[in-house]
């Protein structure tokens, strides 16, 4: 299986660049390229956006080895009651007040939002989502960077609960909202993943910990946006 450092190899030699010239690129030494080509995880996500840029590519593809969610980097707009909805678009609750901790955890607010977000039809349609179990949320910290920045809109498919490994999702650890990558574990436990693995390295829960801790996949994040 291609690991990051595999990808970033590959993307190098494709774009016709040496280490060194990768190097000036992004404003490292050759040497920081030769680790990352071997060992990505120290990769911080400063320079994996300057890294990305250089490749051209995505951090995104880098990571995962997968083109960009569509829509990202699309406009979110709000709406209210009175502007008139699209024979296009689904309105999707936006949950203002309940935000998803990327680093280190906010507490949940479970206020009443009547907030909404307008989705096309085609986009539910094609993550295979049902109009009924859409939702969306905001992002804060920085774990998920460079993929999910803090105050990232990411859409939520509250109906499937089932991990694939390496792909995201919005999970409930104690009273924390959390949005991670998820990897299924031998015996039933679970791999907790964040992009920004420097700061925030990997954390592994038993089947006793997922039931002591309240842990409960509330859904797969289908969609981000992310407005700079």
């Amino acid at each position: 299986m291609q690991t990051i450092s595999d990808r970033i190899r590959e993307l190098r030699k494709e774009r016709g660049l040496t280490q060194k010239a990768l190097a000036q690129k992004v404003g490292v030494s050759q040497g920081s390229v030769a680790h990352w080509e071997r060992d990505a995880n120290k990769l911080n996500a400063a320079n994996m956006q300057a890294l990305a840029q250089a490749l051209k590519t995505s951090s995104q593809y880098i990571l995962s080895g997968k083109p960009d969610q569509e829509p990202l980097g699309s406009p979110v707009d709000e709406w209210d009651d009175n502007t008139p909805l699209s024979e296009d678009d689904y309105e999707v609750p936006y949950l203002l007040d309940l935000e998803a901790a990327a680093g280190v955890g906010k507490l949940v607010d479970y206020a009443n939002n009547t907030a909404r977000i307008r989705l096309s039809k085609s986009t539910l349609k094609k993550c295979g989502v049902e109009r009924e179990s859409a939702v969306c949320l905001r992002v804060k910290g920085d774990s998920m960077e460079p993929v999910l920045p803090d105050g990232t809109t990411i859409g939520v498919d509250t109906g499937n609960a089932t991990i694939v490994d390496g792909k995201l999702y919005l999970v409930q650890h104690g009273n924390l909202l959390r949005a991670k990558a998820l990897y299924k574990m031998p015996n039933q436990g679970v791999r907790l993943r964040s992009y920004n693995a420097v700061e925030y390295p990997d954390e592994i829960l038993t089947a006793q910990d997922i039931e002591h801790e309240g842990f409960v996949v509330k859904g797969r994040i289908f969609w981000y946006s992310v407005l700079l």
